[in-house]
């Protein structure tokens, strides 16, 4: 899902190195490719997913709010290892509170906050029938 360029800078941030103790680079990592015969990202090949980056271009946006519903559930979002780009189904960019975040971030001013989506599973009723007080 990555150039080799993208894969050694993971590789090395993650503190690998080669069987010869040497850090990761791109000749590198085409080497291990071949010699494994793992074929190499297609450029052309279309993809149901984008990358972090991708969708926040896509969306019209920028990476931290798509960060930030990430981390609060609110974007499905997944990484192969750490350091890894952050995978994002194209589909979920579709989803009302991603769809609501993008919609406020056009409108925001500074100091302003984003209302925060409350999902209803985790609702508690105030007024439950048959509860004691």
């Amino acid at each position: 899902m990555c150039h080799d360029k993208d894969i050694a800078a993971i590789l090395n941030r993650l503190g690998y190195q080669t069987g010869h103790n040497n850090n990761w680079n791109m000749t590198r990592v085409k080497t291990l490719r071949s010699h494994h015969q793992i074929p190499a990202l297609e450029k052309t090949e279309p993809r149901s997913w984008l990358t972090l980056e991708q969708a926040a271009k896509e969306l019209g946006t920028n990476t931290n709010l798509l960060r930030t519903l990430i981390k609060e559930s609110e974007l499905p979002a997944k990484q192969a290892v750490a350091f890894a780009p952050w995978i994002i189904e194209r589909a979920d960019l579709q989803r009302e509170a991603v769809q609501k975040a993008i919609a406020w971030s056009k409108t925001y001013k500074p100091g302003q906050r984003r209302p925060r989506t409350i999902k209803q599973e985790s609702q508690v009723s105030l007024f439950q029938q048959g509860s004691e007080v």
